[in-house]
């Protein structure tokens, strides 16, 4: 088919007027990922027999071409006489379905054929060039239109850096239902934990920038860009941020046979025992180590750091009275709390977790400055179009609110939100910068050592 018949579509549509007057107009276009030229040749006089033939001469040429090197299918080809009102012309239209930006050579040397055979004795060599040079670049630009235009045509997979079991892992496996219903594409998860999330990670850094890959991670990501020095990837350069998923206040738990009823006594004890108490978190650079961090260099106190492989190990030796406290999510700790395992001390966020209604946010407890919220998001390799990202934002904020998705976040104590593409990426750049003072406060990087 002709995609004449697609003005809407088009990058390039240039009329060319030569100087017995007759016209050569040419459509660079893309639609529904694949990329279409258009040349129109007309004038006062039908074409001759010769142009015609020398036509089909092109196409066979062009289309065994096409077949036997580029791998391209061949998805419609037209060649044929076009009557209107005005003149008689030849209509000579080609519609390819490009799979990659790299197949761009064959188009070259497909359109070189087309002008090397294409010989309708009115274009003079100068214009036959100038003709095929604006063709080709034209239909070169196109590519990366036209495979946003056709976004997404097949299998995306969201990287959880992580282990199944965790929430991101939950979360992304709803998610992914409900993108699939709403893209008309498989969307699959793919755990790849490891190295404190950073295997993953580095895994989507290093991805084709098509749209296909993306990252659904933690705040885990901020904490790592501002503990280590040096990461396998730059988190600010390699990964740009899409959206937030969700958000989760921590709470701060004890165990059961402590003997501190609240948080001022548990400050209390710290002020007149320096390194008195134990901690416990998912490990040296974990979310839940910073987020304790935080709070210690805010109060000036100190505890002993006791690493563990995960949090939920963390908060199971908690509740066994061999560790003394630790924070995390209010999903990781609700259910301890509730059969009276471990004593909720704080959690954080302006109101209290309807999960945990009993337990004060730091505010009321008396220590209104700490504000840490763990939040979950989606990233994608530094270089995807923008229009592609911007897409799938617009889905997950779409997906965030159905019911299933709804019912699990719920579950889980986490809020489901959204943000735009800049303002996840000021709210990456401005944790990133929290977290750098705080591991300076904390003097972390020297533990690293």
């Amino acid at each position: 088919m002709s995609f004449v018949y697609f003005p809407e579509n088009c990058i390039v549509s240039l009329l060319f007027v030569l100087e017995n007057g007759s016209s050569a107009e040419i459509a660079v276009v893309g639609f529904e990922g694949m990329v279409g030229i258009s040349l129109f040749m007309g004038g006062e006089t039908k074409p001759s027999r010769a142009a015609v033939q020398s036509a089909g001469k092109a196409y066979r040429l062009s289309s065994i071409f096409l077949k036997e090197l580029s791998n391209c299918q061949l998805k419609s080809f037209m060649m044929g006489r076009s009557l209107n009102r005005h003149t008689d012309a030849l209509d000579f239209s080609i519609c390819l379905g490009l799979e990659s930006v790299h197949k761009s050579i064959f188009l070259f040397a497909y359109l070189f054929l087309f002008w090397m055979n294409f010989n309708v004795g009115v274009l003079t060599m100068i214009q036959k060039t100038i003709l095929a040079i604006v063709i080709t670049s034209s239909a070169l630009f196109n590519f990366a239109f036209g495979q946003s235009l056709s976004w997404p045509n097949h299998v995306i997979k969201i990287i959880v850096p992580f282990v199944p079991g965790s929430f991101t892992d939950s979360a992304a496996r709803v998610l992914s239902v409900e993108l699939s219903a709403q893209l008309g594409q498989s969307v699959i998860v793919d755990n790849k934990g490891g190295a404190g999330s950073t295997l993953g990670t580095d895994f989507v850094a290093k991805s084709a920038p098509d749209g296909y890959t993306f990252l659904l991670t933690d705040n885990s990501f901020v904490v790592s860009a501002a503990l280590y020095d040096k990461l396998p990837y730059q988190p600010t350069k390699d990964l740009m941020p899409v959206t937030t998923v969700a958000e989760s206040p921590a709470v701060l738990v004890a165990r059961p046979g402590l003997g501190l009823k609240d948080l001022k006594d548990v400050v209390a004890f710290l002020q007149k025992n320096p390194n008195g108490l134990t901690y416990g978190s998912g490990g040296i650079g974990s979310s839940a180590h910073l987020a304790m961090e935080a709070f210690l260099t805010q109060n000036n106190l100190k505890m002993v750091h006791i690493p563990f492989k995960g949090i939920a190990a963390a908060i199971t030796d908690v509740a066994a009275d061999r560790v003394d406290l630790a924070i995390g999510s209010v999903g990781s700790a609700q259910a301890n709390i509730k059969d009276a395992r471990l004593i909720g001390l704080a959690v954080t966020g302006a109101q209290r977790s309807p999960l945990l209604p009993n337990v004060p946010t730091f505010a009321q407890a008396g220590y209104p400055n700490y504000k840490m919220m763990y939040w979950f998001g989606i990233f994608a390799p530094q270089g995807v179009p923008k229009d592609i990202a911007s897409r799938l934002q617009r889905e997950v904020t779409h997906a965030l609110a159905q019911p299933k998705v709804v019912d699990v976040f719920n579950a889980a104590g986490v809020k489901a939100v959204s943000n735009s593409l800049s303002e996840y990426a000021a709210q990456v750049h401005d944790d990133i910068q929290m977290w750098n003072d705080v591991v300076k406060k904390a003097d972390l990087k020297s533990s690293l050592n």
